[in-house]
């Protein structure tokens, strides 16, 4: 049987870490959600100008740094740095998320899991990813994802960005979206972890949003054609025309289902 309480010694130390660059709308949610259950988290971010610097600085558990390795996206320059800045968190945190600003790590008992992975010695988890689709942006004061809760399940979003710092060598590939891991690695087989990402909230928020990422594009990424799905005339899987015919058609509510704390 697992219990609701957990004893404060045993809760993990989780810390989130974050790139972001004008993220004023989603940055409230973000910090509403891993604060309710993270020891720290930290946002690099790139010189934001639309107030979400001020809105990270004003959170008493959340931490703002400063990112200065590049201008603009340079997907290659972002993975490097991923790779070796979790190492700091050794010996202080437990588990590290490293995620975007529009993905939010989602499970009803969310430490209780960690815990249990901790003990039987896991320590890197894949989660399921899921596309979250919603007709029009959210507005409220809560969890995001208590306001926008329909989505599909998405391959690109099942990341293995939940581990342990203690694990000696982690390799992503661009977009967090894989990894090579160095021997001591321990695979969760299974979880009930989510991966919501927020993209869609109507095809004009999408196409602004698609907008603003393009004209940040290294010419590094536009060279290997990293970022596809923000490219003006990019319409296949995960382009506007897809959320509507397809996305808006087929989503249910990934949020509801009821699961125990590990399966």
């Amino acid at each position: 049987m697992w219990s609701t309480h957990v004893e404060a010694k045993l809760v993990p130390k989780v810390w989130i870490y974050a790139l972001c660059y004008n993220e004023a709308y989603m940055m409230p949610y973000f910090l509403r959600h891993y604060t309710s259950f993270a020891e720290k988290v930290i946002i690099y971010d790139a010189q934001s100008t639309d107030g979400t610097r001020g809105l990270v600085a004003a959170n008493p558990r959340a931490e703002l740094r400063d990112f200065t390795l590049c201008q603009g996206i340079d997907d290659n320059i972002f993975v490097r740095f991923v790779n070796e800045q979790y190492k700091e968190a050794r010996g202080q945190a437990d588990w590290v998320i490293w995620v975007d600003c529009d993905e939010f790590v989602y499970h009803p008992h969310l430490l209780e899991v960690l815990r249990e992975y901790q003990s039987v010695g896991v320590n890197i988890v894949r989660a399921k990813g899921y596309l979250m689709v919603s007709d029009e942006p959210a507005k409220g004061e809560g969890q995001i994802y208590d306001e926008a809760r329909l989505g599909l399940p998405d391959r690109m979003a099942c990341k293995p960005v939940i581990f342990r710092p203690s694990l000696e060598q982690i390799e992503f590939s661009t977009g967090r979206h894989g990894c090579e891991v160095t021997e001591d690695a321990v695979w969760a087989l299974t979880t009930t972890i989510k991966l919501l990402h927020y993209r869609y909230f109507g095809k004009q928020y999408l196409l602004d949003r698609n907008a603003k990422q393009f004209s940040r594009l290294s010419e590094a990424n536009k060279t290997a054609y990293l970022g596809f799905q923000v490219w003006p005339d990019y319409n296949d899987e995960w382009g506007p025309k897809w959320y509507d015919e397809y996305a808006r058609v087929v989503r249910m509510d990934v949020v509801s289902d009821q699961v125990s704390p590990i399966g």
